[in-house]
Formats: structure tokens, sequence, C-alpha cells
């Protein structure tokens, strides 16, 4: 636009008027730096069907761009730069998922993710790890620790998105599955003390009966 006026007054907005429109296509990838970007605001989707993660890294434009892209397709978001700070709002706040950076000052990812396993607060929490230097074979010891996934650096978008998804799905399974039980165990109690019921009445019946023969014979 030729007059100021018309034109975006920072890249903040720009960002935020363009993520809307954003594609998930193959091979996106975030940029290694980013511009100090404001939050979205709060999804107003209902609490009961919105999501909640906890993303962690000691990367301000990552926790920002990741925190910004996920908003835009539903999922709420909250932002950790350490392991100390992670911990402190899961003691606060029930999410869904996290994300952790294996590599952090302080705590790094690892013990975060052993921490969090050795004391679960939510049932089916999903944690996924995020790596640029991490080897496969550190990979696949976290996932035998508890990790339920890993990413590895520069992010693509795509994959973010989907295997945050993906878990999310697997988290709403495990959690429907858990009340289908609950409620096939309601139902096998009730009618276990409906037979025990019907079982007291045939004796009482019997008992009756016996008594109504012995007074008949004498």
């Amino acid at each position: 636009a030729l007059s100021p006026d018309d034109r975006y007054a920072s890249s903040n907005d720009v960002m935020r008027a363009l993520l809307p429109f954003l594609r998930t296509e193959q091979g996106t990838t975030f940029p290694t730096s980013m511009p100090t970007l404001t939050p979205a605001p709060p999804s107003t989707a209902p609490a009961a069907t919105t999501r909640k993660i906890l993303l962690v890294d000691d990367d301000e434009g990552i926790r920002q761009t990741c925190a910004m892209a996920l908003q835009t397709q539903g999922i709420a978001c909250d932002c950790a730069e350490s392991g100390e700070q992670a911990l402190e709002l899961l003691q606060k706040e029930n999410y869904d998922l996290a994300l952790l950076d294996v590599k952090m000052q302080g705590m790094d990812g690892d013990q975060l993710l052993q921490r969090i396993r050795e004391k679960p607060t939510i049932p089916h929490f999903k944690i996924i790890m995020i790596s640029g230097m991490t080897s496969p074979e550190d990979m696949s010891r976290m996932l035998a620790v508890g990790a339920d996934d890993y990413l590895a650096k520069p992010l693509r978008l795509v994959e973010l998105l989907s295997r945050v998804k993906a878990a999310l799905r697997l988290k709403e399974s495990q959690e429907r599955a858990d009340q289908l039980t609950h409620h096939l165990m309601s139902v096998n109690q009730q009618l276990e003390q409906n037979l025990t019921s019907k079982d007291s009445d045939l004796v009482e019946a019997r008992n009756a009966l016996v008594l109504g023969l012995a007074e008949m014979v004498s």
C-alpha cells in the first residue's frame, strides 16, 4: 500500500493476518528465527472440546511460532522456557499433551520426561519430544521410558500438526475406552445385584414350599 496508514503496523500484525490462511503443505518448515510475536487470543471453543498443550522450549521464536500455529487449529497452548517452569505449570493446569525440547539449559527434556512419568497427574497424558541433535538411540530410549512420539528440528509444520492431532486422537480414544469400561462395570454390577435378588426370592419361595408340604404331611 502506498499510504503508510493502509499498511500493517508491525510484523506481528502481518503474522496474525496470515496464520488463518496457513497451508499445512508437506515440506513447510518453521524459520530458525522469528520476531517477537504476541500470542493469539485464547480459543472461544467450549472447554469440554478444547484440548490444551504445554510447549517447553528455551527458544522464544519456536515457542511463539508453534503456539500460534496450534491455536489456528483450535488447540490451546501454554509455553514454558524451562523444565522447572513446566513442572510448576503442570501442577496448576490440566494438559492433554506436552511438547518437550530435549536440549535445554538446566533441566533438559530427558530429565523432565522422567519427572513427569514418575508422578502422572492426568490419565493418558501424551508427551512428544523435540530435538535437532539427539541420536536415534537416544530417542528410542526416551520412547522406552515414557515418550509417545518425537519430532526432529527444524520443525516441519505439517508434521508438527499431524503428530499432535494423532496423539490427541489416541488420548480421546483411550478416554472413551475408559468411559465404556466404567459403564460396562456399572452394568455388570447391577446385573449381579439383580441376580442375587432373584436368587434370594427363589430361596424364599423354595423354603415356603417345603414348609407348606411339611404342614400338609403333618
